[in-house]
């Protein structure tokens, strides 16, 4: 009786995996579109996408592991039994990137604005709560994709 071996890729993983290769290219897409019509978004809106454009690459290094492993089923790139430094290159140092590129980019914007003659204005004055209560009542999708992208890095493990 042939028994596989238990940490190989199932048809679930699999399926599993192909499913975040679709949400990643969908991301992609979507960050494309946006990219495309930067120029058209209000100017305090502009730094998400230049915020996505750090986290693809990353992303695409985080998915590139998990792809590896399912197409060739090498179990150097097994997350419990494989190669720990191409585990923490390719899997960890990318999330902890995304996470803290993300983590910079949202404290900046929370307590930091620029007006119109480039001087820091701390959010918690009056007019930094106007500026928040603005920019607030627009929908940020380039935004949401962004942070999509960086949820789903951390918790695709």
């Amino acid at each position: 009786m042939h028994v596989e071996h238990p940490l190989l890729p199932t048809p679930y993983s699999q399926a599993s995996t192909a499913l975040l290769a679709v949400i990643y290219l969908y991301m992609v897409g979507v960050f494309v579109a946006f990219g495309l019509r930067r120029g058209f978004l209000p100017k305090e809106e502009r730094w998400g996408i230049t915020a996505v454009a750090v986290c693809i690459p990353l992303l695409e290094v985080r998915l590139a592991y998990t792809l590896i492993f399912m197409i060739t089923a090498d179990m150097d790139f097994n997350a419990i039994k494989g190669n720990p430094t191409a585990y923490l290159v390719m899997t960890m140092l990318p999330e902890v990137a995304i996470i803290a590129t993300w983590t910079y980019i949202i404290y900046r914007r929370k307590f930091h604005s620029h007006d119109h003659n480039r001087s820091h204005q701390k959010l918690g004055t009056e007019e930094g709560r106007a500026i928040i209560g603005s920019v607030g009542r627009r929908t940020h999708v380039a935004l949401y994709s962004a942070m999509f992208a960086s949820f789903w890095v951390s918790g695709s493990t």
